[in-house]
Formats: C-alpha cells, sequence, structure tokens
C-alpha cells in the first residue's frame, strides 16, 4: 500500500532532510509523482498487504441499555412549579463582598 506525501512531510517521517529527499528523488530512489503541478512522495513503497481482519464477534456496547420503560416514569415526574419553593429553602444566599 503506498502513501503518497508531500516531500516536507516526507522529510519528517523518514527523519532526514527536505534536500535529501530531493536528493533521493533525483536518484530514484524514492518513487515520486508530479500532479496538477504538485510533487509528492511515496514514502511506504515495499509495504504491502491486506487490510486487518476484522473481529468475528460485534464490538463492545458503548452505552448502558436503560432497564425502566420511559412510559413507567412518565407518572413519577414533577412540575418544576411544585419543586421550586422546596428548592428555594435550601439555597443559600451569596456571601457579602
Amino acid at each position: 500500500m503506498s502513501c503518497w506525501v508531500a516531500p516536507v512531510i516526507a522529510a519528517e517521517f523518514l527523519n532526514t532532510t527536505v534536500d535529501d529527499i530531493m536528493r533521493r528523488i533525483a536518484d530514484g530512489t524514492i518513487p515520486s509523482r508530479s500532479e496538477d503541478g504538485f510533487l509528492f512522495v511515496d514514502v511506504l513503497p515495499h509495504v504491502t498487504g491486506e487490510p486487518p481482519a476484522r473481529r468475528p464477534e460485534p464490538p463492545p456496547l458503548t452505552y448502558v441499555p436503560a432497564d425502566e420503560d420511559p412510559a413507567e416514569e412518565a407518572d413519577v415526574l414533577f412540575s418544576w412549579k411544585d419543586i421550586r419553593p422546596q428548592v428555594a429553602q435550601n439555597r443559600r444566599r451569596p456571601m457579602a463582598a
């Protein structure tokens, strides 16, 4: 599988200078191509293989399913107007500046 990048990125990837990348392009040791005026370098020319195989089992859940039925919870809900006086009694006033 090829990985075509700009020469600057190839220099970072191969831990060398851009001048060295350009010299290797001129020598032909690194495959390169030009598209629409842009130069690309193949940093993984000899890597071949198949993509990793998928797991046969399904992936684990990323959530916790709810046990209760939402229709049952509808009877338990309160109006905010009923709860507000109780909350107001527990509220503390701000400290003086």
